[in-house]
């Protein structure tokens, strides 16, 4: 059974290198190389506006999640937990763990936020999750590469 935490970006940024090229290789289909900025994430976990909680099976980092909690730029008395990235290996993804995974998210955040929102890309849809846990599909973003972008 694996169990959650609460952690850092210095306790964790190691550790999560495996972890996410295994998540880049899921994802390839983004022409952008997942590489977080750990600077920055570090500056938004200093300023109180970072969350990163782990998934573990015994001390082997099975999976993350990273929200960013700030004020909504345009609903100023609402706090949002936004989330950033998402994975859970895929041996984890059997039975409740994705479900008590998000719960203790919930969970956490619940003291830090007034909304939680997540992210289910289309090739990775785990929204009927999100459903059964009382979540409503607010919008949809649709995205596009500029063509001067060089990857």
């Amino acid at each position: 059974m694996i169990g959650f935490a609460a952690e850092t970006c210095a306790a964790v940024v190691e550790e999560l290198q495996p972890l996410l090229a295994r998540h880049q290789a899921e994802v390839e289909s983004i022409r952008f190389v997942l590489a977080p900025d750990w600077t920055m994430y570090q500056a938004l976990e200093a300023a109180g506006a970072l969350a990163i909680f782990t998934a573990r099976d015994g001390a082997r980092l099975a999976g993350y999640a990273v929200f960013f909690v700030v004020k909504h730029p345009h609903y100023a008395g609402m706090r949002l937990a936004q989330n950033d990235i998402l994975f859970l290996e895929q041996p984890y993804r059997r039975g409740r763990n994705a479900l008590r995974f998000v719960e203790y998210c919930e969970a956490q955040l619940q003291w830090r936020a007034d909304r939680i929102a997540w992210s289910a890309k289309h090739g990775h849809d785990w929204s009927r999750l999100l459903v059964h846990r009382g979540y409503r599909a607010d919008e949809v973003i649709y995205v596009r590469d500029t063509p001067w972008v060089q990857v």
